[in-house]
């Protein structure tokens, strides 16, 4: 059987951000990333996981 793939984009496409590229708190020593912080795009993503690495 074939296998038929694709991505479907635009269900959940933010339409503002926070403009952050992750959420820390040091005190709980937790956080939250995604691209939904700064975008809706694969970069976004990457660069919000980045940072929130950082911390």
């Amino acid at each position: 059987l074939p296998t038929i793939a694709g991505v479907y984009r635009g269900a959940a496409l933010p339409t503002n951000t926070p403009g952050l590229p992750c959420i820390f708190d040091p005190h709980g020593r937790a956080g939250i990333c995604g691209d939904w912080l700064l975008g809706s795009s694969v970069e976004a993503a990457s660069l919000s996981g980045m940072a929130l690495a950082n911390h």
